[in-house]
């Protein structure tokens, strides 16, 4: 029996190893965007019997997609009306609650919603997010108080690279930006979790660049930031808000996680954020 001499078991360990390697990356970049989105499976049926107060909104987007999300009207002019995106595997009727306090102050909360989420039709990608966005922004329901009422655009998590986004677009039209764990672009957080995958600005199909846009948006700006944040983490929304100019304000809950911050009144501090800003002279 003929023993494999050292030189050449190593060689086959790293032809072994290169394989697995690369057949790993390969998966990761067909399927990105099943690692990317996880849109709840709620029928549009059930989310508006969960979302007492809401009417549903249909927009038509540019590509030519018909999406619903939910509306509930302020209480007269001058109060505001925040259009809100919310984060991965969520659905408006999970982030409604947040907003509960400021309905009941008479603010108008427009729940915008992504193609592929809750019963709608079609597949996420960053642009079709982008254009969702635009459908929603441009809405008959939005332009009825557009004259009279306050825009603020409120991003969760994945929502605040589509808020940044929009924002951008639309910085002359809007009184305020408001992002919730957010990260400064997609890349870095895929950097956190998969550190190993070579190449990640060619391979990263949607990349949801919110560092090279908040430079433009000139509106006042909140961040929410949480201390334990092991999603898209603590750094890269720090990095996002010490690229944002003036005005701006942080609000960093040390112990909460991505998902948390809800539990420390939170809600409270963006009213408290909104109250003020309209209030300046």
């Amino acid at each position: 029996m003929v023993r494999k001499s050292k030189k050449r078991r190593m060689a086959e360990f790293l032809i072994i190893t290169l394989v697995v390697y690369i057949f790993t990356t390969g998966l990761l970049y067909f399927f990105q965007r099943k690692l990317i989105y996880f849109p709840p499976s709620v029928p549009i049926e059930q989310m508006t019997g969960l979302l007492t107060g809401y009417e549903p909104v249909r927009v038509l987007t540019e590509d030519g997609l018909k999406l619903t999300g939910f509306f509930t009207a302020p209480v007269d002019p001058g109060k505001p009306i925040i259009i809100a995106f919310h984060g991965n595997a969520s659905h408006p009727a999970w982030m409604a609650p947040f907003f509960s306090d400021m309905v009941q102050a008479g603010y108008g909360v427009l729940l915008a919603e992504y193609r592929g989420y809750g019963g709608n039709s079609g597949h996420p990608t960053e642009d079709g997010l982008y254009k969702d966005a635009e459908a929603f922004f441009q809405s008959d329901v939005l332009n009825k108080y557009r004259a009279t009422n306050p825009i603020i655009i409120y991003g969760q998590s994945l929502g605040s690279g589509v808020a940044v986004n929009l924002a951008q677009k639309h910085n002359a039209e809007i009184r305020a930006l408001i992002l919730e764990v957010p990260f400064e672009n997609l890349l870095a957080v895929v950097a956190m979790h998969y550190p190993f995958v070579p190449f990640k600005s060619v391979l990263l199909k949607d990349q949801f660049k919110s560092d090279l846009k908040i430079a433009d948006v000139k509106a006042p700006k909140l961040f929410i930031l949480a201390g334990k944040d092991r999603v898209v983490g603590y750094k890269t929304g720090r990095a996002l808000f010490d690229l944002s100019p003036e005005p701006k304000q942080m609000v960093e809950y040390k112990e909460a996680d991505h998902n948390t911050v809800e539990m420390y009144e939170a809600s409270k501090a963006v009213q408290n954020f909104i109250e003020g800003i309209l209030h300046e002279k």
